[in-house]
């Protein structure tokens, strides 16, 4: 097995239990609404909608690095792991985060809050650049627009000298 085999079958392991927690969430989401139906109470139809929203994430993450892994099943998965991070680091800090009696206590809860944010945004970046880099799924570069690489964006557009120029007009004669 060759490293990007090996990183594809790490990442598919760990988008596999983040789907069957997304699969609970759709259970719990369901029921909900079975509950909101027969108890007649509107503020389960909500809940129910964030089980379903939040677990139909999960559940599409888990199944794009399952049958579609590529660099963008990678950045998914590495943002869900970012949020778990970010709530870690959150609960670490949520001692911090009393409410304020003097005025010092003002940077105690700066940092407890943005600690967390950018953190998490660092793993997220640094995290799927390597795994992306490790699996060989990044595509190339292209800079600049079409008609600077010299492709062709209408079917009978001819490149001369930059522009595009509009198709040709058949001469009768």
């Amino acid at each position: 097995m060759n490293r990007a085999e090996v990183t594809r079958l790490a990442a598919q392991a760990v988008a596999v239990p983040f789907g069957l927690f997304g699969l609970f969430w759709v259970y719990i989401g369901l029921e909900s609404v079975l509950r909101g139906i027969l108890e007649r109470d509107l503020g389960l139809f909500y809940m129910a909608a964030l089980f379903l929203a939040i677990g139909g994430i999960l559940v599409a993450i888990a199944w794009q690095n399952l049958r579609h892994f590529g660099a963008r099943s990678i950045r998914d998965l590495t943002g869900l792991l970012a949020f778990a991070v970010h709530i870690c680091i959150s609960r670490l800090l949520s001692p911090l985060w009393g409410v304020p009696t003097e005025p010092g206590p003002q940077l105690r809860l700066l940092v407890a809050v943005l600690l967390p944010v950018f953190s998490a945004l660092f793993f997220h970046r640094v995290l799927s650049r390597e795994l992306i880099a490790m699996t060989g799924t990044a595509r190339p570069k292209q800079s600049g627009s079409p008609a600077d690489r010299g492709l062709r964006t209408h079917p009978q557009a001819k490149v001369a000298d930059g522009p595009l120029l509009p198709p040709e007009a058949p001469k009768d004669e």
